[in-house]
């Protein structure tokens, strides 16, 4: 998406505001190869999002170089450590230190965490430990070709 281009987040605030209940469910994210020129114009857009009831997410954080600058910046509700940073952190001597402080730092500024590729019990362990307060990976579910089995799969857990 480009947050730069006003033509654009005209037509998504026109999508968003149309239907309300969206901001139970969707999570907006930027990641952290998205690139974002203007810091601040990106704030403005986090900030707008957040003004209409909706979360912003970093994503694949601790991938680049950019991520503590655009942490710094943009205020943000979660940051999703990218899934190679927390692979590798599980085997860096230094690793458990590393993810230990990062979610400290989150926490201090009120974001919460969500580790990627979190496949095995281990993995689990190691992030929670570590105080990632959210996971994702295939421990809990794998891809699934019909992009409506989601939709599907909550609706019974919502109405059932």
């Amino acid at each position: 998406m480009s947050v730069g281009n006003d033509q654009y987040t005209k037509h998504l605030h026109a999508l968003i505001d149309a239907d309300t209940w969206l901001k139970t469910f969707l999570l907006f994210e930027i990641t952290e190869s998205a690139r974002v020129a203007d810091l601040v114009q990106a704030n403005n857009f986090v900030q707008g999002l957040g003004k209409k009831g909706f979360h912003v997410c970093l994503g694949d954080f601790g991938a680049g170089a950019a991520s503590f600058q655009y942490l710094s910046v943009l205020e943000v509700d979660v940051v999703k450590l990218d899934g190679s940073a927390v692979k590798n952190a599980q085997s860096a001597p230094k690793g458990r230190a590393f993810l230990r402080a990062l979610t400290t730092l989150c926490k201090t500024m009120d974001v919460e965490t969500i580790a990627e590729m979190v496949d095995i019990r281990e993995g689990l362990e190691f992030v929670r430990d570590c105080g990632v307060e959210y996971v994702q990976g295939f421990l809990f579910e794998k891809p699934d070709a019909d992009p409506w089995s989601f939709i599907k799969k909550i609706d019974r857990k919502l109405f059932a």
